[in-house]
């Protein structure tokens, strides 16, 4: 787990799993993500807050980018088409009301593998990736970068 959960913190709990919106209509929260890893952010674009390195290597693996809106603005939002757009009805809004991170990092099973602020997603990325030694997914250059 990256970094070492506080008394507050989400990292190394198992995360809500609400009902959402997504254009399909309504599921729970785990039929939206699919059953691998997934990179979550309370309204914003992970392509935006993750730098490219980042995004390429959270693709090279299969992991869902998620945005999570209000859920109505599903279908009027504008993410890039790997990004995920899930609509909240309120749970997942109350639940990052009282937690300061934005950026979650969830494993396969929905435990927080890493959290925090979109400032910080990047270097959370490369440091998850490299706890579970996926480093290699990370491209090292800009030559590496621009082939991915």
């Amino acid at each position: 787990m990256v970094p070492l959960p506080g008394n507050d913190s989400p990292v190394g709990r198992m995360f809500i799993q609400p009902e959402v919106v997504t254009e399909n209509g309504r599921c729970r929260l785990d039929e939206a993500l699919g059953n691998w890893f997934a990179v979550l952010c309370w309204n914003n674009d992970p392509t935006a807050v993750l730098d490219k390195p980042s995004v390429e290597a959270w693709r090279k693996i299969g992991a869902r980018l998620v945005a999570v809106v209000p859920a109505a603005q599903v279908g009027q939002a504008s993410y890039g088409d790997d990004v995920t757009v899930i609509g909240d009805p309120g749970q997942l809004k109350a639940w990052f009301d009282v937690h300061r991170e934005s950026v979650l990092f969830l494993r396969p099973d929905r435990f927080v593998a890493a959290a925090g602020i979109a400032q910080d997603a990047s270097l959370l990325s490369t440091q998850l990736l490299s706890a579970l030694r996926m480093e290699k997914y990370v491209a090292d250059s800009p030559s590496d970068a621009a082939a991915g």
